[in-house]
């Protein structure tokens, strides 16, 4: 170097894993880039470049804060010796082969040296941020005993940085640029090397940034980073992957416009300033992007690559590598593989409204305050959103006065404002607090207060906006309070301290989101985020003083028509008005109630009906005088915030601690089951009390009131929930499918404390009859609300009856609540539950073996329950079934019209998870079925946006894979796609692999599954499954694990024949199938449901084609029988059949891409027989649509077609051919598979599982103890 540089220099060649040696580090590419131009370096050494300049970041004005608060973090100081230093190391660019190619070269990037970076204290993984000369910030992590690296990138741009004419661009961007680089084009190659290395990658768009993030085992890291990194420096972006990725982007929209908070979300950014960029649909579709750009004559390929090479830049991303490399090696590896990435300086657009007025703020006075939007929600639900415009938040983070804010209005105690609301029937739920955008340059904040409403709350929800803004002038009177300032922050202090620290890719995107606040010094940038530093209640007040009745808009949703409002606003007002006769804002109201129409307005990508109207003058003065009511107070003193964590004594550390629980006490009432931290030394713990009840599963009736029992023990336990959560106590009351679960995770010094005080609600529960109605309104919305959930989703209500003895689907659920449960039923049921009961305690962490028996002491003390007998089988009242042999296929339709997707989710069952040989090869044959199946159906092919498989273990304790598609195809189809893949899996994976290959994914795959326990959750996870099945299996891991090494080809593929192998598309596979294959099919209402009949008459491939044409609207079913039938369809294609009988389909690599004359000739046919049926019939198709319908060799129908063809299948030749014994519920199909016609029916007719036999001894370490020894009664 011409320049002499500061700092030491290493030089020497980094180590580099011989079995990944490759030419990773592209010098060409860098020196293309001027990074080793020596003139280029002085440039960025001592010249005031603005490419080294991010965007202006707001400084505390002394007119909103106390004192000056550190600044901002910008690349100017990497001229700050005092902060960073320039480091410069040389090495050799490795080749394929094992000699060097070229000379060495020097490379050169700021090692930060400033104050200590703070972490959490639980965190032993060592730390170094480095800054790049291309301004690209990278945070190195060293972690010795990781058995997993990864990298996660984050880009400052999202969706608010859209194209004005590209709505979604940034979105697709994220869809393209994993789709190969100029070094590795395989569009499919990085995720098959992440899965080969049993790893896991993802990427998301949010409104300011994109996030790109990786994980494998270590010994596939440096080839996946090196992948990884040339997505920045050149991705391909082909032509051919466009279309096919706007269609992903287009279906994951249509998944999300049934959800009610997506649509809220972009109900909110269609209320901004239409002018103003936040005003925008951000996830794109089908028309805003390949339409538009086909309509504007433009390449949407070329519009991509322009939107990238503007803002895609090395200065506006953050990066994060985790390893188990030392700190230089990982450091010199991050350097030369992402030095090439092109630095464009600072290119995040200032956000600013289009109209050149140069507003920054997506909401104003003039325009927005004072205005009520009243939308109309897809599930029953009644909501309210208080949104008032503030500061940027980052400006106060120091102080963090929305904590101290959100503390308040949150709070649940005696003479909280979510107590008056409840106890007035006006909510059903917590009050929820959040800050919209409140870190994006330069456009303010917004501070959000939800209401979940009842419908009596909805139609007064003027009442709880006067009785929000009186409870935050009480807030105001009172003046802000140092005490309770000082729990909020000891709260955050020890979750900072002693929470566990974050794991897998989680970890990765945590950092880069904390890289990415930019406003925060380098030694804050975890702890700024979180830590209360400084009270002031200058900055406390100033924030509070945005909270007023000038300052706030409201979004008020529910799933009522016009006529539903008006009739029950005017019934709820009258009747509140008989009671205040004085209240002028009911006379408003009740007079304002003559509109007729609520929803005039319709948004255009959701479809959200909606109004915009201002509030009534009259209320809106009144709010300007609220005075507190009389019941409002500050919070009293929280005595369950620790102030002394530090002080508690820990065990010495134990190298090589034995993860296994002991068993304590094991009697007629319970057992107790206990493990003392000795390898984390943290004051963590996680506690689990199981109440099994045997006569709570007995029938509907008690298990509908045991969900309102657990809706109104969670509301007797509001205030201790709240004040548990201040002080670091996690609260969960959870029904499990035996009995009732109580887990309390968090610090355990005062734990036992809060243990008691739930056991006293349990045993004097005494609720209201306010709360029970509530609690009834909530549970019936929320039974009702169970047609709204995704798709797939909604398999588990139909998955329920095959997997366990006792189950009721939500409409039985539902039609008991409404017929047979009352207030006094809840109470007496209650009652008897708590006489008899077995109880099954678990303390795992920073417990004594006196504290775990003091917890069930406790509950059998106060409760006074029945023993059980343990042979009676009372501890085991729900036992599991096992599916019957075969193929077997549950159809049933999606109730709710606006789901566009249909699902198909398929269980293939295989043993117990008792053995844990069948566990190991499952894990193995899910890492080889994984990446091809996703590449395959859901890249190639398109069927989807969501297409998974993976495995899973029932509570019954069986073992099987689940695959699922969700997409636009009919699920006949979507099923024949599937077991076309499998169907090839034996052929192309399983036979080709070679034992090398399959000895390092098992190899990857122990590596992974052999890590230790991160933290004392995981811990408590491990051995609550195995507690709460009753198989105590904790060695189990370790028994799969030696399976693993021992693992051959030849397990691999009996295990597959044996239970997965599809010999065709039917199941005729032999008396001695070990096949049980369960398929649930889930129609959207776009599709007709063949009836039982049909499902017997017409094959699979008949059923699939029909609705391929349905989705290309070129056929309409009709109840008359007038149009195009399946009779029809399957007459052409016999007619087809007959002229290519040996027809196979020339798609080896099953993309669905038939290019022979063969293929081309068969369309043809069946599109000219198609259009001569309809001439006779009374429908009428459009040759060009249908023409265009069969154009793509990827066509849904092509394809169908060309498989109806290739395996045809007669008509109904097997009907009446019996396959189960429960042959009252199970016919068969003309393909050999079965149909149920009654699920519940079949459930109740299969065997159940065998219970499985505990794997650990139930002698307790402390035998049951003689009432009369005290000595012993601390055992009992």
């Amino acid at each position: 170097m011409s320049e002499p540089v500061a700092g030491p220099v290493v030089t020497g060649s980094p180590v580099i894993d011989k079995e990944n040696r490759q030419d990773s580090f592209n010098v060409e590419v860098m020196m293309s880039n001027n990074i080793l131009d020596p003139l280029a370096l002085k440039k960025c050494l001592n010249a005031d470049d603005t490419s080294l300049v991010t965007a202006k970041q707001p400084q505390a004005s002394e007119d909103t804060l106390d004192d000056d608060y550190p600044a901002p973090r910008s690349p100017k100081d990497v001229k700050d010796p005092s902060k960073y230093r320039l480091r410069a190391f040389t090495a050799t660019c490795v080749s394929s082969s094992s000699e060097p190619k070229g000379e060495p070269v020097t490379y050169h990037y700021y090692e930060y040296i400033g104050p200590k970076i703070r972490t959490m204290g639980q965190d032993d993984r060592q730390y170094r941020l480095i800054r790049l000369l291309n301004n690209m910030e990278v945070m190195i992590i060293k972690e010795n005993e990781a058995r997993q690296a990864g990298a996660s990138l984050t880009v400052g741009v999202g969706g608010i940085h859209d194209l004005p004419t590209y709505a979604g661009i940034a979105h697709f961007c994220e869809h393209m640029l994993f789709l190969g680089s100029e070094k590795y084009p395989d569009e499919a190659g990085f995720r098959k090397h992440v899965y080969n290395y049993n790893g896991c990658t993802n990427a998301s768009t949010n409104m300011i940034e994109t996030n790109y993030h990786f994980m494998t085992s270590n010994d596939g890291f440096y080839k996946a980073l090196d992948m990884f990194a040339q997505f920045f420096i050149c991705p391909l972006f082909n032509e051919d992957c466009a279309e096919r990725e706007v269609k992903a982007v287009d279906s994951e929209h249509k998944k999300n416009i049934p959800e009610d908070s997506r649509r809220l979300f972009q109900l909110h950014r269609e209320f901004a300033d239409p002018h103003h960029p936040l005003n925008g649909f951000f996830s794109g579709n089908y028309q805003t992007l390949y339409e538009n750009a086909k309509s504007r004559g433009e390449n949407l390929r070329q519009v991509l690559i322009k939107f990238y090479e503007k803002y895609y830049s090395a200065d506006i991303m953050k990066l994060c590598i985790k390893s188990n490399k030392d700190l230089d090696e990982a450091t010199w590896t991050a350097v030369r593989m992402f030095s090439a990435v092109k630095s464009k300086g600072n290119t995040i657009p200032r956000i600013v409204t289009r109209d050149g007025s140069g507003h920054t703020r997506p909401y104003r006075k003039e325009r927005h305050m004072g205005k009520l939007v009243r939308y109309k929600t897809l599930s029953s639900t009644f909501m309210l959103c208080l949104l008032f415009p503030t500061d940027d938040h980052k400006l106060y983070y120091m102080t963090k006065p929305h904590y101290y804010i959100s503390e308040l209005i949150t709070y649940c105690g005696q003479h909280s404002l979510q107590r008056y609301l409840l106890e007035k029937g006006l909510i059903t739920h917590n009050i929820y607090t959040a800050c919209a955008f409140p870190y994006m340059v330069g456009i303010g904040g917004v501070f959000r207060v939800t209401f979940m409403l009842t419908e009596a709350g909805y139609h007064r929800y003027q009442e709880v906006i006067e009785a929000f803004f009186s409870y935050v002038q009480m807030i105001k009177d009172a003046g802000v309070s140092e005490s309770f300032y000082k729990e909020i922050a000891q709260s955050v202090e020890n979750s900072f301290e002693y929470r566990p620290c974050k794991v897998s890719y989680h970890f990765l995107t945590y950092v880069t989101d904390r890289m990415r606040k930019a406003y925060l010094p380098a030694d804050k940038m975890f702890s700024g985020v979180e830590i209360c530093e400084k009270f002031s209640p200058k900055v406390i007040s100033k924030v509070l003083s945005d909270i007023n009745s000038e300052n706030f808009f409201a979004f008020l949703g529910s799933s009522l028509d016009d006529e539903s409002i008006e009739k029950g606003l005017k019934s709820h007002l009258h009747q509140h008005h008989q009671i205040n006769s004085n209240d002028d804002g009911c006379d408003a109201a009740v007079a304002s109630a003559n509109t007729k129409c609520y929803y005039p307005l319709t948004e255009k990508h959701y479809g959200i009906q909606y109004g915009i109207q201002e509030m009534d003058s009259k209320f809106m003065n009144s709010l300007k005088t609220v005075q507190p009511q009389p019941e409002f107070q500050m919070p009293p003193k929280n005595n369950f915030v620790c102030y002394d964590l530090d002080t508690l004594p820990y065990p010495a550390k134990n190298d090589k601690p034995t993860f296994r629980p002991t068993l304590l006490i094991h009697n007629k009432f319970g057992e107790v089951w206990h493990r003392k931290d000795d390898a984390f030394l943290s004051p963590q713990g996680k506690l689990m009390v199981k109440f099994i009840i045997p006569s709570v599963v007995k029938d509907r009736q008690n298990l509908a009131c045991l969900r309102i029992y657990t809706q109104l023990i969670n509301d007797l336990l509001l205030q201790i929930s709240n004040d548990a959560e201040v002080g670091g106590i996690r609260i969960n009351v959870n029904i499990l499918n035996d009995g009732l679960g109580l887990f309390l995770t968090g610090t355990t010094p005062k734990m036992l404390l809060v243990l008691e005080s739930i056991i006293d609600k349990i045993k004097n529960f005494n609720p209201t009859q306010l709360s029970f109605n509530n609690a009834t309104d909530a549970f019936e919305r929320i039974l009702k609300n169970h047609i709204h959930h995704r798709p797939d989703l909604q398999s588990g209500g139909i998955l329920g009856y095959t997997s366990a003895k006792i189950f009721y689907n939500w409409k039985e659920t539902l039609e008991t609540l409404q017929k047979e449960i009352d207030f006094d039923t809840v109470i007496r049921n209650s009652q008897e539950w708590f006489k008899k009961f077995y109880v099954k305690v678990l303390a795992v962490g920073y417990f004594d073996e006196d504290d775990a028996i003091g917890a069930f002491n406790k509950v059998i003390d106060k409760l006074q329950p029945n023993p059980i007998d343990l042979e009676s089988g009372e501890i085991n009242p729900n036992p599991g079934l096992e599916p019957n042999l075969g193929q077997i296929i549950i159809q049933t339709r999606l109730e709710n019209e606006e789901l566009m997707n249909s699902a198909v989710v398929l269980d293939m069952y295989a043993k117990s998870i008792s053995d844990p040989k069948s566990v190991g090869i499952l894990n193995v044959l899910e890492k080889l079925i994984s990446p091809k199946f996703f590449s395959s159906l859901r890249t190639s092919q398109t069927l989807g946006y969501m297409v998974s498989i993976c495995r899973v273990e029932t509570e019954k304790g069986l073992s099987c894979l689940r695959a699922k598609i969700l997409g636009e195809g009919n699920p006949s189809y979507l099923r024949l796609r599937m077991l076309d893949y499998f169907k090839q899996f034996r052929a192309n994976v399983l036979e080709p692999i070679t034992a090398k290959e399959l000895k390092s994914i098992c190899r990857s795959l122990y590596s992974y599954l052999a890590r230790p326990f991160t933290d004392v959750n995981e811990e408590f996870s491990h051995y609550s499954k195995w507690i709460q099945c009753s198989f105590y299996c904790f060695d189990h891991k370790s028994r799969m694990l030696e399976e693993l090494k021992h693992m051959t080809k030849k397990d691999i593929l009996e295990f597959w024949d044996k239970y997965f192998e599809p010999l065709s598309l039917s199941s005729s596979d032999g008396d001695d199938s070990e096949k049980r294959h369960l398929w649930i099919h889930l129609y959207s209402s776009r599709y007709r449901m063949p009836t039982l009949y049909e499902r017997q008459i017409y094959p699979e491939t008949i059923l699939a084609l029909y609705g391929c044409l349905e989705k290309e609207n070129i056929i309409v079913s009709s109840d008359d029988g007038e149009g195009i039938d399946y009779s029809d369809i399957s007459e052409i294609v016999s007619s087809i059949h007959s002229k290519y009988p040996g027809f196979v389909n020339q798609d080896p690599g099953r993309k669905g891409i038939d290019t022979s004359v063969e293929g081309c000739s068969i369309v043809d046919q069946f599109k000219s027989e198609l259009l001569a049926r309809v001439s006779k019939a009374t429908t009428t198709i459009d040759s060009e649509e249908l023409d265009k319908a069969f154009e793509s060799k990827k066509a849904f129908p092509r394809i169908a077609l060309l498989m109806a063809i290739e395996n045809y299948i007669e008509p109904g030749q097997n009907i009446c051919v019996e396959k189960s014994s429960s042959s009252q519920v199970v016919f068969a199909t003309s393909d050999g598979n079965m149909i149920l016609e009654d699920f519940k029916s079949y459930g109740q007719s299969l065997e159940c599982t065998k219970l499985l036999v505990p794997q650990h001894s139930m002698v307790p370490k402390y035998a049951e103890a003689n009432p009369d020894d005290d000595s012993c009664q601390n055992h009992l």
